[in-house]
């Protein structure tokens, strides 16, 4: 039956073809059904009746409660991948481009969801871009505090300029594909060759490295054997082991002080490309001014070591301590202080994060801070009381 259609359709094609008849001679299609109310007053503005503000507003509410346009929006959301909290947005986008540039340009009010359906495609596209804008580069400024990094000495990356409209063609095409694959796994359609050679194996075969020879492998092991080229170079990026007497202590250095590769570099004065050259073998020496400021930094504190004993405990327990010296039990009294989010401190008190030793010393000083700062309060009103 479904064989005869098809041959059917193919005449009935072939006979239209054969007449020559102009496109715009052929019968235009008939709507599947009455118009709505938002047609009829779509219609009335094309014919130039009635565009007073009144009948503008009234268009727009009905434009706005139509259900069809609204299904439309909804169609699209989803067809672009765009979440369902978007569908105000796409559809007050819709509102706003179909009465700021469509409506005038529209000649017959059968036209009227056709152009519905282009301008929500373009808008829940545009939507998509836009949410994506915001987290291209982002990152959680809760995660970055947990950290301890300070936002005021964060910069951004470099942006990269990201072709939004790409992505959303790739995805798309990927479901399609994925569609096709379906139906070829299932029986339903067939791949063409694809001119990609296969070699013909018995399954009940496979494949070995062959093993070397016994002259092959002893000609490899006295290759391994031979004393390296005086001339070969170091290789860049090399291990730990490799480093030199100098770099060792500097690694030992930054370890025993307990910091962070970001702040060992600060503290040293150098950037940070430049420590990990050092301290990962890319750099053959390091300079003597460097060591000298190193071993400087491993003299100048040696409460360091004490601070990490102390911050080697539960991050609840370090918490409890803090807020009894504080006299507080208000978690977003202590956020506050400490400069995070309540939720941070419910994570510390159930252990679920714990920031690194150099956050941990950061702030520890402002509870200290805090603490100094309420006793010069008190020794000044007690001053000024008596």
């Amino acid at each position: 039956m479904a064989v005869e259609k098809f041959e059917a359709l193919e005449q009935e094609t072939a006979s239209g073809l054969a007449l020559g008849t102009d496109i715009e001679h052929l019968p235009s299609s008939e709507p599947s059904g009455p118009p709505s109310t938002f047609e009829k007053l779509c219609g009335t503005y094309i014919s130039n009746t009635d565009r007073s503000r009144t009948f503008v507003n009234r268009l727009a509410y009905e434009m706005d409660r139509d259900e069809r346009v609204r299904k439309i929006c909804r169609v699209k959301l989803r067809q672009n991948k765009c979440e369902l909290t978007d569908f105000d947005e796409v559809m007050q986008r819709t509102l706003e481009v179909f009465f700021g540039s469509m409506l005038a340009k529209i000649e017959d009010q059968d036209a009227v969801y056709a152009v519905v359906y282009a301008v929500a495609h373009n808008v829940s596209r545009e939507v998509l871009r836009d949410r994506q804008k915001l987290l291209i580069n982002h990152r959680s400024i809760e995660d970055m505090q947990e950290k301890g990094e300070e936002l005021e000495q964060v910069g951004l990356a470099d942006q990269v300029e990201v072709d939004h409209d790409r992505d959303i063609d790739t995805e798309a095409a990927t479901i399609k594909m994925a569609a096709a694959l379906k139906r070829v796994i299932n029986g339903e359609q067939t791949v063409a060759s694809s001119g990609i050679y296969a070699m013909d194996q018995d399954p009940m075969v496979r494949l070995v490295q062959p093993k070397p020879s016994d002259e092959e492998h002893e000609t490899d092991t006295t290759s391994q054997t031979k004393p390296a080229d005086a001339s070969t170079k170091r290789p860049r990026g090399g291990s730990r082991a490799e480093l030199s007497a100098d770099q060792q202590e500097l690694v030992k250095i930054g370890s025993d002080l307990g910091l962070r590769n970001q702040d060992y570099a600060f503290a040293l004065g150098i950037g940070l490309p430049r420590l990990s050259s050092y301290i990962y073998g890319r750099t053959a020496s390091v300079p003597d001014e460097v060591m000298e400021k190193a071993r400087g930094l491993l003299a100048e504190e040696p409460h360091r070591r004490e601070r990490l004993k102390r911050f080697d405990r539960d991050m609840s327990v370090i918490l409890t301590d803090w807020m009894k010296r504080l006299g507080t039990n208000d978690d977003e009294d202590m956020g506050t202080t400490l400069g995070v989010t309540k939720m941070t401190i419910y994570r510390w008190r159930n252990n679920e994060t714990k920031p690194d030793a150099t956050a941990l010393a950061r702030y520890e000083q402002r509870i200290d801070y805090e603490i100094r700062m309420r006793k010069a309060v008190e020794q000044r009103l007690q001053g000024k009381r008596s």
